[in-house]
């Protein structure tokens, strides 16, 4: 996890769009689709559900999108221990 990914993950949290995401990043949406993938795994769990072309923030993403804002923006690194955990 990098902080490219939290500022891709805010992105898409606050667009509910991969593609308006994209855009914003100036990146292309599979690369968008590919940092969330990796967050996911990392994480263990689902952050978005895909709903056709729509998309919705899980549980866990609700709680992670505060956290990824004050991480990215406020502190040089990371760590793993805040995140949201498995329950």
């Amino acid at each position: 996890m990098d902080f490219h990914q939290l500022k891709v993950f805010a992105s898409v949290f606050r667009h509910k769009s991969f593609t308006k995401a994209s855009e914003e990043m100036c990146v292309s949406q599979p690369t968008i689709s590919e940092h969330i993938k990796n967050l996911e795994q990392e994480f263990a769990c689902r952050l978005f559900d895909r709903l056709g072309r729509t998309i919705a923030p899980t549980q866990r993403a609700e709680r992670l999108y505060p956290r990824s804002c004050t991480s990215w923006t406020t502190q040089p690194a990371s760590r793993k221990s805040s995140w949201p955990t498995r329950a």
